[in-house]
């Protein structure tokens, strides 16, 4: 037995293989917009909340202790030959008392694989099915909004898009007495509006999703579309997202300088709708 884990009070996981993936557990400084998480990716995206089902189902497929298959070398002089040189995978998991740190090497003839720990020489197989975690991707385990913000924590936010700049405004007016919460009135471009559209508008704005990774990177130049949320609440006063075109399909997405994701033209598309159509239902 290499070492037990609790996965329900995990508090570091660290995997190395398909690509490299952490997630650690949260401070509560992180920004994560309206979504709330226990725990954050850092790597390959920084302060990327998981996505809750898939993370619980990478969790499920973790074995919770790791028993050796077979003892291959006890005091081996050439690490090569079991792929240990230079591990390509390796996973690290930790819980509030222990912690599992452990290099994969080449698969063996039989399907097992050639394993040590990271502080110890000793080389070891394990089943190949207790490693079949490591090739999870990271984009399937992120959450794919853009940026979600909470309304209540929002006073305003602006949109430039196409030339031109849309701002819209929630004013909150105090409770009065017996009162728990005072009345709110919505403003676009300083005109007031209906409650119901100006909350339709919102959700456009919000509920823009990843629809894959972007392997480009963010190309030169400045965005075409950009939502910055003025806070009320939170570490940062403000949030913002940037979209950068792409091609006549996609956008790539920026959020605060975090690495971007492609955003498909029909979300833009129907942001810029419904800020037609908010504006339409002024008061």
């Amino acid at each position: 037995n290499l070492g037990s884990i609790n996965l329900q009070e995990l508090t570091y996981l660290k995997i190395r293989g398909k690509e490299t993936i952490e997630f650690v557990e949260r401070t509560g400084e992180e920004d994560l917009g309206a979504l709330s998480s226990k725990y954050v990716m850092t790597i390959p995206y920084k302060n990327r909340a998981p996505d809750s089902q898939k993370f619980d189902e990478l969790l499920k497929q973790i074995p919770s202790s790791f028993m050796v298959s077979s003892f291959v070398d006890d005091n081996p002089k050439n690490l090569a030959q079991y792929g240990l040189a230079q591990p390509e995978r390796e996973f690290i998991i930790k819980d509030k008392n222990a912690a599992v740190h452990i290099l994969l090497g080449k698969t063996t003839e039989s399907g097992e694989v050639y394993a040590k720990l990271s502080d110890k020489p000793e080389v070891f197989t394990l089943s190949s099915h207790d490693v079949d975690f490591l090739n999870v991707d990271s984009f399937s385990l992120i959450d794919k909004f853009i940026l979600i913000v909470n309304i209540d924590t929002v006073d305003s936010f602006i949109i430039n898009a196409s030339g031109r700049t849309t701002r819209a405004d929630i004013k909150r007016e105090a409770p009065k007495e017996g009162e728990e919460k005072g009345k709110d009135h919505y403003f676009v471009d300083g005109v007031e509006v209906e409650e119901g559209a100006f909350k339709a508008f919102y959700q456009a704005a919000i509920g823009i999703l990843a629809d894959s990774q972007n392997p480009a990177g963010i190309s030169k130049g400045n965005p075409e579309v950009t939502i910055i949320f003025n806070m009320n609440k939170g570490k940062s006063p403000q949030l913002t997202a940037r979209f950068y075109p792409v091609d006549r399909m996609y956008y790539a997405s920026q959020r605060d300088g975090s690495p971007s994701f492609l955003v498909g033209r029909y979300q833009i598309d129907k942001l810029l709708e419904a800020i037609e159509t908010v504006k339409k239902s002024k008061l």
